[in-house]
């Protein structure tokens, strides 16, 4: 489930300080609820296509040129069960009941003619954070043992164990100008960006990151009407990569997202879509011949597409049986593990 690190993100680009007293807003112009919290108990149905590309980009004396290679194509289909939340409403631990989870290799440039099924349709897998890392587990307690099933699920689920620093607020909406009217464009706080994205491993400054957002304006996502925002930014993170290997001239990070949040408050996104790339720059200051690269730059592509709807009905009913049956099972495993010696 995408949605919950997708809001996180969100809260944190639009956060702007807003003044007590605003002015009347015109008629056209629009405010958009952002505060949409999770509850233990809330189902989603999830389909989300990641395509992976690699762009390797050199620059000579005849001009630059770029090569680009298909790496692969995600597919994605769950119904998930949030079992776990924050105290600000972030899913923490998610139920998933896997109805297709795929991926599709290229063999220079040439798709595979059948993809690669990673997890059964049926099968259950349970998604818990804990202290920052998300970590996978059968629903009979055994480790997950599906490395690529693994790293997938990782890169596609968003969870958090813990609110971040500036948490979602009803006043997160459309920067102080708010309201908005369609098609205008903001520039993105830069220091409540730091704040909400660093991390202990990567600590950012305002200087390290810069976008801009824009409310794209009304529109109907399945069958819904929804307010559409869409966000771009950049975070250089040059000084942490060189930390480790002092090679790399720039390493940047960047990210579109496009957003439909429906009108009704009460329920979450229906589609998205984001473009994520991280592009690595090096100079060569000594080329051995004239057709050697002066530069060279390397960028790995990420492409979502999700939608994501409530479910309800029999698709429902299946995920709150299996829960009852495991928190059946954890309480009387319960008073046995209590009796083990330490």
């Amino acid at each position: 489930m995408r949605i919950p690190s997708i809001l996180v993100g969100f809260a944190a680009l639009t956060h702007l300080t807003v003044g007590a007293e605003e002015p009347a807003a015109p008629a056209e112009a629009h405010v958009i609820e952002v505060a949409r919290p999770y509850v233990e108990g809330d189902a989603f149905y999830e389909d989300t296509t990641l395509r992976i590309n690699q762009h390797a980009i050199e620059a000579t004396e005849a001009g630059e040129s770029t090569t680009t290679t298909n790496a692969a194509h995600i597919r994605f289909i769950g119904d998930q069960l949030v079992t776990k939340v924050t105290p600000g409403g972030i899913p923490s631990s998610l139920l998933i009941r896997i109805e297709r989870l795929e991926v599709s290799s290229f063999d220079n440039g040439k798709k595979a003619e059948q993809p690669d099924t990673l997890l059964e349709k049926g099968s259950w897998v349970i998604a818990e954070s804990v202290g920052g890392e998300v970590a996978f587990t059968n629903t009979d307690g055994t480790k997950f043992e599906n490395a690529q099933a693994t790293n997938i699920l990782d890169e596609l689920i968003g969870l958090r164990d813990e609110d971040p620093a500036l948490p979602l607020t009803t006043t997160l909406a459309l920067g102080p100008e708010h309201p908005r009217r369609p098609g205008e464009s903001w520039k993105l706080d830069p220091a409540a960006n730091a704040k909400a994205m660093s991390s202990r491993k990567y600590p950012l400054t305002p200087d390290d990151i810069a976008g801009y957002a824009t409310y794209m304006g009304k529109v109907e996502s399945h069958g819904r009407p929804c307010d559409r925002l869409s966000y771009t930014y950049s975070i250089d993170t040059t000084r942490h990569q060189n930390m480790k290997m002092e090679r790399f001239d720039r390493v940047s990070y960047h990210r579109i997202i496009t957003l439909d949040l429906p009108e009704d408050p009460n329920l979450k996104e229906n589609h998205f879509t984001m473009s994520r790339w991280v592009r690595y720059d090096q100079s060569n200051p000594a080329p051995e011949s004239p057709t050697a690269p002066a530069t060279s730059s390397l960028v790995y592509e990420m492409l979502y597409q999700t939608d994501v709807l409530e479910i309800e009905g029999e698709q429902l009913e299946i995920l709150r049986a299996k829960h009852a049956e495991l928190q059946a099972k954890e309480a009387a495993e319960a008073p046995a593990q209590a009796k083990e010696p330490t």
